[in-house]
């Protein structure tokens, strides 16, 4: 994972992310009908989309191309980089799934034995 920018939007960046976002909302929802995607928590994908808009806001130069590419590029990949995440670590949110913040569980490290939902005592 690269860095992280802490540095706030410009005012016409938030613009650009704001007015995008039920785009990218309908980006999510297609993804997760695909396969690889399905465990997913929604609530997880739409994060990493807003998360992929504040990138693709921050990296956008209209010489190089148009924002929708641009954005979109990032919306997909952010998404697709929390799969995998999610799935190296085996959980999922879905379905009564093994981790996430519907567990109270952390997202990041390994998980501990005797804190895995269902795990033998």
């Amino acid at each position: 994972m690269g860095r992280v920018n802490s540095t706030p939007l410009t005012a016409e960046q938030q613009a650009l992310a704001a007015g995008s976002r039920r785009w990218a909302r309908s980006i999510c929802r297609e993804k997760l009908r695909t396969p690889p995607y399905r465990s997913l928590d929604r609530d997880v994908a739409e994060s990493a989309a807003d998360y992929g808009l504040c990138l693709a806001a921050r990296s956008f130069d209209p010489a190089k191309g148009t924002w929708p590419t641009h954005a979109a590029r990032w919306v997909k990949s952010q998404i697709r980089d929390d799969a995998r995440v999610w799935s190296r670590r085996g959980l999922t949110c879905r379905n009564g799934g093994r981790g996430g913040p519907a567990a109270g569980l952390p997202l990041v490290g390994p998980l501990p034995e005797d804190e895995v939902p269902g795990a033998p005592t």
